[in-house]
């Protein structure tokens, strides 16, 4: 039996999600629901290696940014430098980085976060 990786995705994104502002300046605010790794995340360094982290994170949906506007090919990396609230704290967001999903075409991206 075939695991049905968007239902799982769509669920885990349901209980575990919490709402947050992404704030891009000009570009304007947008209300996102992301999962909060802010304890840190592992990383993947390239070629299968990964390296572990102490930088917090969050993960959306890169199908919610999409959504929103944003292009997966061209306009995913338009959210660095942008401001996410999340839990009444403020958060810079200094780079991104995708998230494997084995088989599932709905990915996810990591927000990488500084506090603000």
């Amino acid at each position: 039996m075939a695991i049905d990786w968007d239902a799982f995705l769509i669920d885990q994104y349901d209980t575990f999600g919490l709402e947050a502002v992404l704030d891009l300046g000009t570009t304007g605010s947008f209300d996102i629901t992301v999962i909060d790794k802010t304890e840190g995340v592992l990383l993947e360094a390239g070629h299968g290696l990964s390296l572990a982290t102490s930088k917090p994170a969050v993960c959306v949906r890169v199908a919610q940014l999409i959504d929103l506007g944003f292009s997966e090919n061209t306009g995913l990396d338009a959210v660095k430098g942008g401001t996410l609230t999340l839990g009444g704290h403020d958060w810079k967001i200094v780079s991104t980085q995708p998230k494997p999903k084995p088989g599932n075409p709905n990915a996810e991206l990591y927000l990488i976060l500084q506090g603000a």
